[in-house]
């Protein structure tokens, strides 16, 4: 094993303190190293480094070469780097002192970060690498039961927010046939967690890791009951499955293309950075704070462009499953029941008249408009 590499690995453990989100993606994860650091993760790669790269170049660089490798696992693992990933993934055994060597190797190569998350030190491995890692070391999905967990997993958290482990077995049963007891379910749930950008906190799997009280959030759910839980829609379901990214709505849609052929993000960064914008808005953030946080992540180069994105969010906004109206947005809860008819013309109020003091000229009390002395006289 590279001695250099394991070096760097264990300095970087100790040294990078920056902070470190759940909902980070691939490129900003690289984006907290120093140029130094970055050059010195394109060597261990074997990398070409040229004087006129910047920063962001070589994080591009960087990012579109370990993607690569990873998904046709041309990538060398020492057996420690093995045993580490597959603890990792799991989320199962204890660490160990050769787990550490292990994870000090794939530090040095730019696959597994360190940093601070709500005052703790975490490690995370970017959600755009877990599912080749996992493939690699034997952990992957293997069938379509396996694969169908996994999209339901990702997808009914982001509808509700906020579930704890049973609930989570008693929902995956009522969209799926998986066979087995609970405990066996259960078992199949915990493996399928790490294809997931689900946050974890004691009994709970969270849609954010900001969601900073699980306990209040879920109380706040249960406590909503005035309708029934919205169905997850098998398309939604079958388009996770299939790698493709599924719409809620087509201003959905239109948010998503805003930010890769305006702002220029790539496929999977506009799509992680839309559905962290919609656990914002779920998080009671408002629009300004959502626009203002995504600072460093985009560029506007014009205000007509931030503008733009403004009206677009709030058209999501409206079309975004709340958790709190358990999984219903609100343009759901708020458009015309079905026995109204919007588009008819609404009869007029029939006008209250006193008939002790009516007149000759007012109008008469049966509403037909017409004078009283013309009419009911």
């Amino acid at each position: 094993m590279n001695e250099k590499m394991i070096r760097f690995g264990a300095e970087e453990l100790i040294k990078n303190k920056k902070a470190l989100e759940p909902t980070m993606n691939y490129t900003q994860m690289l984006s907290r190293y120093t140029l130094n650091d970055l050059k010195q993760i394109a060597e261990f790669w074997s990398i070409k480094v040229t004087s006129a790269m910047r920063k962001n170049d070589l994080v591009q660089t960087i990012n579109d070469h370990v993607c690569s490798a990873v998904k046709i696992e041309e990538l060398e693992l020492t057996s420690e780097a093995v045993n580490y990933l597959k603890t990792y993934l799991t989320q199962t055994g204890e660490r160990t002192t050769e787990m550490a060597t292990g994870a000090a190797y794939l530090r040095a190569l730019g696959i597994v970060f360190t940093g601070t998350f709500e005052d703790r030190l975490i490690e995370i491995i970017p959600g755009e690498l877990s599912k080749n890692l996992a493939n690699m070391v034997g952990l992957g999905l293997q069938n379509e039961d396996q694969l169908e967990l996994a999209a339901l997993l990702d997808t009914i958290v982001i509808y509700h927010g906020a579930l704890t482990f049973n609930d989570v077995v008693a929902v995956v049963r009522s969209y799926t046939t998986l066979k087995g007891n609970d405990q066996e379910l259960l078992e199949k749930i915990h493996h399928a967690l790490h294809f997931t950008r689900l946050a974890r906190k004691s009994e709970f799997l969270l849609a954010h890791g900001r969601v900073k009280n699980p306990q209040s959030l879920y109380e706040a759910v249960l406590g909503s009951d005035q309708t029934a839980y919205a169905k997850i829609s098998p398309e939604y379901i079958a388009a996770v499955k299939k790698k493709q990214s599924p719409a809620f709505s087509i201003h959905h849609d239109r948010l998503k293309q805003f930010l890769g052929s305006v702002l220029q993000l790539d496929p999977v960064s506009a799509h992680l950075l839309m559905d962290d914008m919609m656990i914002k808005m779920n998080l009671d953030w408002q629009m300004e704070q959502i626009i203002s946080d995504l600072d460093g992540t985009v560029k506007f180069e014009h205000p007509e462009q931030r503008n733009g994105l403004v009206q677009l969010l709030g058209l999501v906004y409206q079309h975004t499953p709340k958790w709190l109206e358990k999984g219903h947005t609100p343009h759901e809860l708020y458009i015309p029941k079905e026995d109204t008819k919007p588009d008819m013309p609404q009869e007029k109020p029939k006008q209250v008249v006193n008939t002790d003091k009516i007149g000759r000229n007012d109008p008469c009390a049966c509403g037909s408009g017409k004078k009283y002395k013309k009419c009911c006289l």
